[in-house]
């Protein structure tokens, strides 16, 4: 119900990809946390860097890319997003939710609830027992919008 699928990037109009925020698994043998997302917040060096280089392909095809992050942490969109004609991050919505906005059925709406870093070197500096001292963050707690 929002367009037809085309098994090539080249026979689209747009290209549209679900990722997910980067990380490593933790394996903290028997613990609570044993299977939670953790590490680097940047792609590079992420157990899921795979979904960067799948990016990176779809911007290679000149097709505007539009990239749905799931944002069960924060992330480093610097990587990327220069080179993307839009990212919209969520926080679980389902797909037909996530189309819903994609294609203007439904008007976006949201905040930030976290700082986004620029980098990793940003992240490394900060405190660990304050909130918002990122310095220079790509996206600032707050940051979005409704129209």
């Amino acid at each position: 119900g929002y367009g037809e699928g085309v098994a090539d990037v080249k026979d689209a109009n747009i290209a549209i990809i679900a990722v997910n925020a980067p990380y490593a698994v933790h394996q903290g043998g028997a613990s609570f946390f044993r299977g939670a997302h953790e590490g680097t917040l940047a792609y590079a060096g992420a157990e899921n860097a795979s979904e960067l280089k799948a990016i990176e392909r779809l911007v290679a095809s000149n097709k505007p890319v539009i990239v749905a992050m799931y944002l069960d942490r924060p992330a480093i969109l610097s990587e990327f997003i220069d080179d993307v004609g839009g990212v919209l991050v969520h926080f679980g919505s389902s797909e037909s939710a996530i189309l819903d906005i994609v294609f203007g059925r439904v008007p976006p709406t949201g905040k930030l609830p976290l700082d986004l870093p620029r980098d990793m070197a940003s992240v490394e500096s900060q405190k660990e027992d304050l909130a918002f001292d990122t310095a220079n963050p790509l996206f600032k707690f707050g940051f979005g919008f409704t129209y």
